[in-house]
């Protein structure tokens, strides 16, 4: 099963995001989109916005190559995020 916004109902709700994407705005444009952005700044927003709400979505911008980009368009630009260390694995999704 490919992640979209299709297919994240069908996901358990512990990899939810806790909040409606589609009810917040963009507030942040982010150069470049890769592992390091997608794992940290990402996260933190995403965490942000199931918390306290706001318009703080994120577009992201490749400078240099679109795979990156195609393979989040092909997704809706969601993806999954597998902290590990210090405990159990904790998976989420990114939208």
């Amino acid at each position: 099963m490919r992640l979209s916004l299709s297919t994240l109902r069908d996901l358990p709700d512990a990899l939810k995001p806790g909040y409606d994407a589609a009810a917040h705005g963009v507030g942040i444009l982010h150069l470049d989109v890769g592992a390091f952005h997608r794992a940290h700044q990402a996260i933190y927003t995403d965490a942000a916005l199931a918390a306290q709400g706001g318009d703080w979505r994120i577009v992201g911008v490749s400078l240099r190559s679109t795979e990156i980009v195609d393979a989040l368009a092909a997704q809706d630009g969601h993806f999954t995020l597998t902290e590990r260390g210090g405990g159990p694995d904790q998976t989420h999704v990114i939208v």
